[in-house]
């Protein structure tokens, strides 16, 4: 009589967890479409294949369900290669394809090229905005950061020290050659891509198993 417990215990349980899938899986989300980049004859860069995304992406879960009955936005990663643009060499693409391109740069680089008013002054016109964020470590990471601080502590750097120099590109000068290697493959910062609101017209509301087909990632 025990094992019949256990059993049917057993068997609720899965009964439980296929009908939580099976929820989840009906549950309606909304992503926001993006042409890929234009790479007018560029090699395209070899981790996303010229699309300018990262494999992953993150959800957003909405307070109250969208009328349409969406619980949460769906947010696509920037290739951590290319940062956007699609590129194997940043040679002709636009700054502002780039992620990590801030917005002050952005509007004084292009107010002489685009001296008319944009479409849209939260992102003049580039339809979206980016948020940083942070992926997961994995066994790489963690190994290439510890090589890159025993370098640092060699030399009396700290942490810091290597922060800025790592923005700008000059770990190899600073520790020596490779270092600014290690810096990129220790780094598990993501950079998300965020809609902007005038974007929302042509936002796509989907079951959340369908969203792979959908994106085009399947």
């Amino acid at each position: 009589m025990v094992a019949n417990h256990a059993r049917k215990n057993v068997a609720r349980g899965r009964h439980a967890v296929e009908a939580l899938r099976s929820k989840e899986a009906a549950e309606r989300v909304v992503f926001v479409p993006y042409p890929r980049p234009d790479l007018d004859g560029a090699a395209p860069c070899t981790d996303c294949h010229g699309v300018g995304l990262g494999d992953g992406f993150y959800e957003h879960p909405y307070e109250t369900p969208t009328p349409g009955g969406a619980v949460a936005l769906v947010v696509e990663t920037f290739c951590g290669t290319c940062l956007g643009c699609g590129r194997a060499a940043h040679s002709g693409c636009r700054p502002d394809s780039h992620a990590t391109y801030e917005e002050d740069e952005f509007v004084e680089d292009w107010d002489e090229e685009e001296p008319t008013e944009p479409d849209c002054h939260s992102c003049r016109g580039r339809t979206f905005s980016v948020t940083q964020g942070a992926g997961e470590e994995t066994a790489a990471s963690i190994e290439a950061h510890e090589l890159l601080m025993a370098r640092a502590a060699k030399l009396g750097f700290s942490e810091w020290d290597i922060r800025g120099a790592y923005a700008f590109g000059e770990l190899d000068q600073m520790l020596g050659e490779g270092s600014q290697e290690l810096a990129t493959r220790s780094d598990t910062t993501v950079w998300l891509r965020m809609p902007c609101g005038c974007r929302e017209a042509v936002s796509v509301t989907v079951r959340r198993d369908q969203l792979a087909e959908s994106m085009g990632r399947s």
